[in-house]
Formats: structure tokens, C-alpha cells, sequence
């Protein structure tokens, strides 16, 4: 049986029989050098100038997580999520990020630049844009029915490839039909 060597500097493959205890002293690592883990290198955690990383060099996720939950995963080349009390929430697609909730915008608001879209619907049946001059709300396919929230009632009904309904108290009051407009009711002008 070999015996260890007395200078752990001088031994180029020291072994450990049990947990290693650092009696409260740091382990320093120089740039480029790295904690490497699993018995093939699968896991590395290193500093390079200006960049700390850690590096998966398998095609195993990185996951940082509780004792019970994931909360962030990133599998390598592709996908990485972010997870609530361990339910992704938020997940990067090869095209953009999925969210899965609510998104909440405190003290600023959704920013798009003209031409972009926000839009609604599993077939995008509503959008919401601007082209760089005018402001555009588009129904794709179906009505587009304007209503209060506080009673139901309807305001306004944009048909599609039809008419548009006005609409006061509930009551359809005004409409244009294929030769011109319809009032239903009293019309009442100040002055003709």
C-alpha cells in the first residue's frame, strides 16, 4: 500500500476517503481552470476572462432547483424554462417564448414596434396594430362586437363582410345597410 503523500501541492492525484471539509477556508480556482462533476466530466462550473459559466457537457438539462422543485431548467441546444412552485411559466420555443398565466406589466406597458401584432385567438382571429401612420383593430373571420363589462350590453357590432349596428341601452339604433344607413327610432338634428 502506497503511502499518501506528505505535500497534497506535489501530488497530482490526490484521493479523498470522505467528504471534504474545508475548516472554513475557500476553494480558489484561476480563470479557465474548472469543478468539474459526474465520473465523466458530465457537469463543469468555471470563470473565463469576463464570463462565469456552467457548462453541461453531456446532453443531460441544467436544472436549479428546491427540494422538491425544479424552478429553472435549460436543456442543452434548445429549450430553457422558468417554473412556479415547479409548473413552467415561461419556456423559450425555437421561434420565440411561451408563456403559460398571466403576465403582469407594472410601471411600463407591452412595447411592439409598426407592424407588429398582438394577437388573439387559436386561429389569430383578432389583431391589434399599427402600420407606422394609422392604428388598426382586425377581426379576422367573425364579428367584432364592442360590449361593457359592467352590464354586457352592446355597443357597437362591426359584421363581417356586412353591416355595422349601433347600439344605446342594448337597443340597435342605428345601421348601414348595402344602399346606405338605418335609423331605427327618432332622429334628431339641430340643424339641416
Amino acid at each position: 500500500v502506497a503511502s499518501p503523500a506528505s505535500d497534497v501541492v506535489d501530488d497530482t492525484s490526490p484521493q479523498l476517503g470522505g467528504d471534504l471539509d474545508t475548516n472554513g477556508n475557500n476553494i480558489a480556482f484561476d480563470d479557465n481552470y474548472k469543478a468539474n462533476f459526474g465520473d465523466d466530466t458530465d457537469l463543469s462550473i468555471f470563470h473565463t476572462s469576463g464570463f462565469n459559466q456552467i457548462q453541461s457537457n453531456n446532453t443531460s438539462p441544467i436544472q436549479i432547483r428546491d427540494a422538491s422543485n425544479v424552478m429553472l431548467r435549460a436543456d442543452p441546444g434548445g429549450a430553457v424554462d422558468l417554473r412556479h412552485n415547479g409548473s413552467v411559466k415561461l419556456a423559450t420555443l425555437s421561434n420565440g417564448v411561451q408563456v403559460t398565466g398571466q403576465v403582469d406589466v407594472n410601471g411600463g406597458g407591452i412595447s411592439l414596434e409598426d407592424n407588429r401584432s398582438l394577437l388573439f385567438g387559436a386561429g389569430d382571429d383578432l389583431s391589434i396594430f399599427h402600420n407606422g401612420t394609422n392604428n388598426y383593430l382586425k377581426s379576422n373571420n367573425c364579428d367584432l362586437i364592442i360590449q361593457t363589462t359592467s352590464t354586457g350590453e352592446i355597443g357597437a357590432v362591426f359584421k363581417d363582410n356586412g353591416s355595422v349596428e349601433l347600439y344605446h341601452n342594448h337597443v340597435k339604433k342605428f345601421q348601414t345597410v348595402s344602399g346606405g344607413a338605418e335609423v331605427i327610432g327618432t332622429l334628431t338634428s339641430d340643424g339641416l
